[in-house]
């Protein structure tokens, strides 16, 4: 997929069989998952194994600005607590949360941590008790996979930075212990991750839309949600009632609602409020419908006799209209004629079919 992954993969760790986890830069090497309880085992005690480990007392630091269109300038802090100078190996990953290349699995779930490239790949130096400092700008319409595809479609809430800082001294390692494919195994001294954790996205698209006039409500509300970032769980807070601003009903992980039983003849108003599992939260815009029942042609949120006398007058004595005048329409046929007073009749007298189009 990546000629910059396949080459730190098998000419920096001369990989012998997938999958296999390196720690600590080649010092404890596990081949293979396993059962989860099997390689939740192996990892803990390569881990352990790994920590006891003395290292020097450096720090890394790492941040990035988001320049746009795919460029984000990178930058690095290595400061040097010690009493005596550090050298070591910098290198600093360029990873998407989620692959935006189209690489996926077998089973068709998308790459997450892809490596693309590196910001920074260099021997360092920290004289004792100082920092170095450096930056660079990582432009993905420059940077490619080897076969004509730039990572030019980075954005900002999907970037994952790694950076590790190496240990100068070679320590001879097998990607398959005890003694097959060997490598040059360089210990991780300090290491850093950063990304950009976005807040959920603003609720849109409300059906009905805000301000509509509603003939039938028989069906849901419905509203667009979502977070930027792929491993976020987002929960919805919705808000409904005849007030402004409407009251709390409910949490939920659903974008659709069901307002149950409302009234003819009145304006409702809703709002959805995202959360995610990272405590950040974005709340929408307050909307609002005007719900009236088919039938309900002077509006007074009843539909009796009065509606009915309201639709005779309007046809036959040049009275005033139902507003709107799709809400005379009881027949559902797309006109208001003399076949929807019969139609109020035959469900107000005669024990007929209320008038709402969709039952």
């Amino acid at each position: 997929m990546n000629v910059n992954a396949e080459k730190r993969i098998f000419k920096d760790f001369n990989i012998s069989a997938f999958p296999t986890v390196m720690f600590d830069g080649g010092q404890s090497v596990e081949v293979g998952a396993g059962s989860v309880p099997e390689a939740q085992a192996q990892y803990a005690s390569s881990i352990s194994t790994c920590s006891e480990r003395t290292v020097p007392n450096i720090d890394l630091l790492l941040s990035f600005d988001w320049l746009g269109d795919s460029r984000i300038k990178v930058n690095v802090t290595i400061r040097n607590n010690d009493p005596t100078d550090y050298s070591g190996y910098l290198k600093v990953y360029v990873t998407e949360t989620v692959s935006s290349m189209g690489w996926r699995y077998a089973d068709n779930t998308p790459y997450t941590f892809p490596f693309l490239d590196y910001a920074f790949n260099e021997s360092v130096y920290v004289s004792a008790g100082t920092a170095l400092q450096d930056s660079t700008i990582w432009d993905g319409n420059e940077h490619s996979d080897g076969y004509g595809n730039y990572f030019n479609k980075l954005t900002r809430g999907n970037i994952s930075l790694i950076g590790a800082v190496f240990n100068p001294q070679v320590h001879p390692a097998f990607s398959y212990p005890p003694a097959d494919n060997p490598f040059k195994a360089f210990y991780v001294d300090e290491a850093a991750a950063v990304w950009t954790n976005l807040p959920p996205d603003v609720p849109c698209n409300p059906v009905p839309e805000d301000k509509a006039v509603v003939l039938d409500l028989y069906s849901d509300l419905n509203w667009s949600g979502g977070d930027s970032n792929y491993f976020d769980k987002v929960t919805y807070d919705v808000y409904f009632g005849r007030t402004n601003p409407p009251p709390f009903v409910v949490t939920q992980t659903s974008t659709t609602y069901d307002p149950d039983l409302i009234e003819t003849g009145r304006t409702y108003y809703w709002r959805i409020v995202s959360r995610n599992n990272q405590g950040d939260s974005t709340a929408g815009p307050v909307w609002s419908f005007f719900f009236i029942a088919r039938g309900d042609c002077d509006g007074n949120g009843n539909i009796n006799v009065a509606d009915l006398l309201y639709l005779i007058n309007y046809l036959f004595r040049s009275g005033p209209a139902p507003h709107p005048i799709k809400v005379a329409d009881v027949d559902c046929d797309d006109y208001e004629t003399v076949n929807d007073v019969v139609y109020l009749i035959n469900y107000l007298f005669k024990s007929g079919i209320p008038p709402a189009c969709g039952f």
